[in-house]
Order: structure tokens, then sequence, then C-alpha cells
């Protein structure tokens, strides 16, 4: 059925400023995404790290390859 695509991205790396569908790098479809917000995780050495929750604009029923371009 229809879904949401989402991904967390540390707020230690540089975030993205585009989104794109592509299997070869940043020269595929532009990708619409939300920040929706952020949430703290656990490592698994137990420390606390910041993400950025990422969120497809339009929900899909598919695939899509994602490549975090700038």
């Amino acid at each position: 059925g229809l879904g949401y695509a989402y991904l967390l991205i540390p707020l230690d790396l540089t975030q993205p400023t585009g989104f794109r569908d592509s299997t070869s790098g940043c020269f595929g479809n532009n990708v619409p995404i939300n920040i929706i917000g952020t949430i703290n995780l656990s490592d698994s050495n137990g420390f606390l790290v910041t993400y950025n929750i990422y969120r497809t604009y339009y929900n899909f029923n598919g695939q899509v390859n994602i490549w975090l371009c700038s």
C-alpha cells in the first residue's frame, strides 16, 4: 500500500540540500522531502545522538533510491 519514506540523519553530519532518486549520484529526479522534526536515540555505546527526521512529501507505492545531495 501507500506509504512515506523516512530518513534519519545525525545533526553532526552535513545536512543535505536536496534528495534525488538515482542509482548513480545526484543526477536523478528530485524527491520532495520535508524535515518533520528531530529525535534523540542512543547509539550502541550508549551515547545520545540527535537526528533530523526527513519524510517524503508524497506517499507512494514502490521503490526509491535516494541520494543525499548538496
